[in-house]
């Protein structure tokens, strides 16, 4: 994850490389010349971190494989970790208005506020490894289910679809999902999102523009 340098209450930095292992260990990489400027540990069960990073103000914000943790960006300090019990894979986290959010793999999601506190929601028997989307119309999730995925949008579910559902994008007012077996199109307007199209396709990798 490459981050602008910038400054905030932790303090100063310049441009950064985030790199997370399945070790556990997130390095601060210089991306001029590779060299190391800070990093630490977060939790591991059997393995590290496997999920999307983001960064919220002056603080990168790392989905483990039992939780979520927080770093001053400036100089890798420990801010929190957030334990849910539950373990994740792929589980990417999302910054929303209220703080972050994301899955793992017994079909929960699950928020936290900026102060630390949790709120977890069981969506339904699946596993959660993508990054939620946080959409006009609430959280977008494709969980995978054992009979093929589930699209699930404000803890509703909007569509059944194919196995092995790739890492959704948003693009404008689309949502883009792939499965095993088809991509997908859903529309979002003012009122609602709809699944627009769907094509045959193979995909259970990473969507990008």
């Amino acid at each position: 994850l490459f981050v602008e340098g910038g400054s905030g209450t932790c303090g100063a930095w310049e441009d950064l490389l985030l790199v997370g292992w399945t070790d556990g260990k997130l390095t601060a990489l210089s991306p001029t010349d590779g060299s190391l400027v800070w990093q630490n540990q977060t939790e591991v069960d059997l393995i590290g971190i496997t999920g999307k990073m983001v960064v919220d103000d002056d603080r990168a914000i790392v989905p483990t494989r039992t939780g979520l943790s927080g770093f001053c960006l400036a100089d890798g300090t420990r801010l929190f970790d957030i334990e849910t019990g539950n373990i994740g894979w792929r589980n990417g986290v999302t910054v929303t208005e209220n703080g972050y959010v994301y899955g793992d793999e017994d079909g929960f999601l699950h928020e936290v506020d900026r102060s630390g506190n949790v709120t977890s929601s069981f969506l339904g028997e699946g596993m959660v490894r993508h990054a939620p989307l946080d959409t006009r119309h609430g959280l977008f999730v494709h969980m995978q289910t054992s009979q093929g995925s589930i699209i699930y949008l404000n803890g509703s579910v909007l569509a059944d679809m194919g196995g092995s559902p790739a890492i959704p994008i948003s693009h404008n007012n689309r949502i883009y999902a792939a499965t095993s077996e088809e991509l997908i199109s859903i529309l979002c307007d003012e009122q609602s999102c709809t699944v627009d199209s769907v094509v045959p396709f193979h995909s259970n990798g990473e969507l990008s523009l």
